[in-house]
């Protein structure tokens, strides 16, 4: 068994980045706050599906870019998607935020920071990834009373893509 997934998919989603650089990064973190806010409104779309009294034939409502069905499998891969999220467009965007106006003093002490942010956030992902081994309901029961863990990766990832965009802001 694979033991660190979403390192895994970090460390590839790095090179592949690597393969087309970005000039600009404005647009990629753009992207990015894009699909966390849609990961975030799946997540309440579950909650909100399963509270249904009388539900469509299963697994055949739209839910967000997956179907209900696809909910369990949708939930395990959130934390492989947000290690490549932040891997392909989070940090890429942010040090190509130069090639948008931001001064590279400003780029680099957010860079020194994320950096120190992706230390404890890849593993954070990758322990999400394990406990999701468990019975898929307990993740429905945490994500209906806002404990998931889920949720506080994403917005965790999001909060620092908020301050990367103002800063982009500032500067333009």
């Amino acid at each position: 068994m694979n033991k660190a997934p979403c390192h895994k998919a970090y460390v590839n989603y790095q090179r592949i980045r690597a393969l087309c650089p970005l000039d600009r990064g404005a647009y990629k973190l753009k992207e990015a706050h894009s699909s966390l806010e849609k990961i975030l409104r799946g997540f309440d779309n579950i909650v909100a599906y399963r509270k249904r009294k009388t539900k469509a034939a299963y697994g055949e409502v739209d839910l967000g870019g997956f179907l209900a069905r696809e909910s369990p499998t949708r939930l395990r891969k959130t934390p492989v998607m947000l290690a490549e999220l932040t891997a392909y467009k989070v940090l890429p965007g942010l040090k190509a935020l130069t090639g948008d106006g931001v001064s590279i003093q400003a780029m680099n002490e957010q860079l020194v920071c994320f950096e120190k942010f992706i230390e404890d956030f890849i593993p954070e992902c990758d322990a999400a990834y394990r406990d999701l081994k468990a019975p898929i309901t307990q993740e429905y029961e945490r994500l209906n009373d806002g404990s998931s863990e889920l949720i506080w990766l994403t917005r965790k990832l999001m909060s620092r893509v908020n301050v990367f965009l103002d800063i982009y802001e500032e500067s333009s």
